[in-house]
């Protein structure tokens, strides 16, 4: 094999794990949220509560 094809395929593989593992990253992140959280502004209210057992 010729080693550009060689530095080529080795670059897609790379490229390829970073977008699957940052992916990966963004889509499964779990918070644990110990108590209730609210916000108000205005007549905006927002209430974050804990429902996991």
């Amino acid at each position: 094999m010729n080693k550009k094809v060689i530095i080529l395929i080795l670059s897609i593989i790379i490229v390829l794990v970073v977008l699957f593992t940052t992916t990966y990253a963004l889509f499964f992140r779990k918070d644990k949220l110990e108590n209730e959280e609210s916000y108000t502004s205005g007549i905006l209210d927002i209430v974050i509560e804990n429902n996991e057992a």
